[in-house]
């Protein structure tokens, strides 16, 4: 994502510490979803699950 966000601000002109910060909301919502699968892998394999019978 990094190599991504730097070569977007210098095609763009835009400053790289502002283009960093517009990725912070998703990569927090990332996070928050990696927390969720971790603490409940059921929902993970979910879909797997339904699909295999």
């Amino acid at each position: 994502m990094g190599l991504n966000v730097f070569i977007a601000s210098s095609a763009s002109g835009v400053d790289t510490r502002t283009a960093f910060r517009g990725t912070l909301p998703f990569v927090a919502v990332e996070l928050i979803l990696l927390g969720l699968l971790i603490a409940f892998p059921q929902l993970s394999l979910w879909l797997p699950e339904l699909l295999s019978r």
